[in-house]
């Protein structure tokens, strides 16, 4: 059948038109796969970036965990050797010789007093507990009469005055650090201890001084390093050779 001009350019009219919604079509498609395979990297992306994020904020909780319980082990060991002492110094009631220390936590909030911890503490190590885990397992499961005598305050739905966790005993001694719990044990020793007998010889019309003998050692802390590696050495003052009741670090490449 016989074509005209017109026709055959009709058709081929139509036919490049196709085509060109046909590449409208795979360019349109190419635009949007190109779109939600961005969108799909950039997800991929912030998930990865978050996870890094999640991960450096676990290695920060960590660090500071473990600096908090090396802090904690420290404090505990100023108060090991004192226990029994500052149950004798204060007459009992060992919660008075933390009275006043600073509190390293926010107020809002608190259910359990510093002096209140640091009490139980104690009483755990008047208990026989003497490592860390043990001593917090005990404040965690203290009876009513330890709460009591601790100074807690906080009570449960059921009444009952509650104990602070392992985690929280952990926390506050760590907060503290042990030259706090040092000063403020060595404190409590220091003034139940009898003064000395005054001087003879006072200078005339001035009260006579009375003060404990004190005797000062220095020692090395055994298996205690500094930064640098060397060792660790601690001046001590004691009442009697017996009762500690201050010591400090000596610094390095002190005489």
């Amino acid at each position: 059948m016989p074509v005209t001009a017109g026709e055959a350019e009709a058709v081929i009219t139509a036919a490049e038109a196709i085509a060109r919604e046909a590449a409208a079509r795979d360019d349109a498609r190419a635009r949007r796969k190109a779109r939600q395979s961005e969108k799909e990297r950039q997800r991929k992306a912030d998930r990865e970036q978050k996870a890094a994020e999640q991960r450096e904020r676990e290695q920060e909780r960590r660090a500071e965990d473990e600096r908090l319980r090396a802090e904690a082990d420290a404090a505990r060991a100023a108060l090991l050797t004192r226990a029994a002492a500052l149950r004798e110094a204060s007459g009992g009631s060992v919660r008075d010789c933390f009275e006043g220390m600073p509190e390293p936590r926010d107020p809002r909030g608190l259910r359990h007093p510093l002096p209140a911890v640091l009490a139980l503490v104690v009483l755990a190590m008047l208990h026989g507990k003497t490592r860390l885990n043990a001593i917090t397992a005990w404040v965690a499961h203290a009876g009513q009469r330890d709460l009591e005598l601790a100074g807690a305050r906080h009570r449960g739905k059921d009444g009952l005055l509650a104990a602070p966790s392992p985690k929280t005993v952990t926390r506050v001694l760590g907060l503290v650090g042990p030259q706090p719990v040092s000063d403020a044990a060595g404190s409590c020793l220091a003034a139940a201890v009898p003064a000395a007998q005054p001087a003879e010889h006072q200078e005339e019309g001035r009260e006579p001084a009375v003060r404990p003998h004190l005797q000062c050692d220095g020692k090395e802390v055994r298996g205690a390093r500094r930064a640098d590696g060397t060792s660790m050495f601690i001046l001590s003052a004691a009442v009697g050779g017996v009762v500690v009741i201050a010591d400090r670090e000596i610094p390095a490449k002190t005489n």
